[in-house]
């Protein structure tokens, strides 16, 4: 069997390749050796035209992947993977919760280059939450977004070769009266933790990943009079009071005014024969260092003195931290308070009120439950 190739160019990034057939020179094992001496350095060199075209539709080897991540502080680079939870609980409620997703990228220096999204069906495709990016040889800084979709998180518009990582923020909006009551769609966030290198297109992949964790929060806050008296959730307002409504592009908080969120839904719920109170709120990122306060008042009431009739008035964080020891001892492995309120985010908590019979201050909570964990707290009023 004999061939004849026929090569001619047809663009920049490709060729056509004709074979035109002639029998008893060559042998078929030639040919294929002669089609592939051919064809492969064709191949590298197609690729290779993408460094000067990132519009071409040829693979670039270059793949930014989404983690779910204990601590997102470290471990993110090109190929590597590190303190990712592997949870299949958490890792369940990420693909549940995120619809779309934005990369914002940026050079060595932080300067602005551009931005990559996925959102919808083409999520539901790749749900594995890896993106292909068309960069060429250099060093990259990548930050990872979700839940933009929301219209209540506010975000920049940044200029290419202009606008830096610096410009890049997520802020909440809030009435004039910085309230807000609104649910919240979760957000993610990641970003790599130092500036990684594409050292040249392949064809292996490059995997850039990126760890992120979730900045919001869902707090479900239950009151049970003990002595068997109806709690009705309209009597009362559920409030969250943070100044956390500001995030840089690492998910660090920064200085903002205190936002008041109330609870987005109420209800009654019947337990037996007790009538409890129920609210669900969301807030961002809970910081351990800072004194969120959660207050739950009694609509149209005052105390003697002219102020709102306050059922409870506590540092949440405070309380939520109370469970860190105990989850500690449950997962086998130290987190320290920080780490705890970002693994954490959905919070249930009971709190079993005693009637005191004072009309100021009706009630005394000695006992709460978060999480399932009851916390004794000796006779401390609320």
């Amino acid at each position: 069997m004999q061939a004849v190739i026929r090569l001619h160019r047809a663009n920049n990034y490709g060729y056509n390749l004709d074979l035109m057939i002639l029998r008893n020179i060559f042998s078929d094992r030639t040919i294929c050796k002669a089609v592939a001496a051919i064809i492969l350095p064709l191949l590298l060199h197609s690729c290779a035209a993408l460094k000067e075209d990132y519009n071409s539709e040829c693979e670039t080897g270059v793949k930014i992947k989404l983690q779910v991540a204990v601590n997102v502080n470290v471990g993110t680079g090109v190929n590597t993977s590190v303190d990712i939870d592997s949870s299949p609980a958490k890792v369940e409620k990420f693909y549940a919760e995120v619809h779309s997703v934005k990369f914002f990228v940026f050079d060595s220096t932080g300067t602005y280059i551009d931005v990559w999204g996925m959102e919808g069906k083409e999520l539901l495709q790749k749900n594995d939450y890896t993106m292909d990016i068309p960069l060429g040889k250099g060093f990259y800084n990548v930050v990872a977004l979700t839940g933009l979709e929301d219209t209540k998180y506010i975000v920049p518009t940044l200029t290419k070769g202009v606008s830096t990582i610096e410009d890049l923020n997520v802020k909440l909006e809030r009435d004039a009266q910085n309230h807000q009551d609104k649910y919240l769609t979760p957000l993610w966030t990641g970003y790599t933790s130092k500036a990684v290198e594409v050292k040249e297109f392949s064809l292996t992949p490059i995997i850039i990943y990126v760890n992120v964790r979730k900045l919001t929060n869902t707090v479900i806050a239950l009151l049970q009079d003990l002595s068997g008296k109806e709690v009705l959730s309209e009597n009362y307002d559920f409030e969250i009071k943070a100044d956390n409504g500001y995030l840089n592009s690492r998910g660090s908080l920064m200085p903002d005014d205190t936002i008041t969120y109330s609870a987005y839904l109420k209800s009654n719920e019947q337990i037996e024969s007790a009538t409890i109170a129920r609210a669900e709120m969301n807030t961002l990122r809970f910081d351990a260092k800072k004194n969120t306060r959660f207050v739950v008042t009694e609509k149209n009431a005052t105390k003697a003195d002219g102020t709102p009739k306050k059922i409870l008035d506590i540092n949440l964080t405070k309380y939520l931290l109370l469970t860190r020891s105990l989850y500690e001892g449950k997962v086998g492995f130290k987190l320290t308070e920080q780490q705890y309120l970002d693994y954490e985010d959905e919070y249930a908590i009971v709190f079993f009120l005693t009637p005191t019979g004072k009309v100021d201050d009706p009630y005394i909570c000695v006992t709460i439950n978060i999480n399932g964990w009851i916390i004794r707290l000796n006779e401390f009023e609320l």
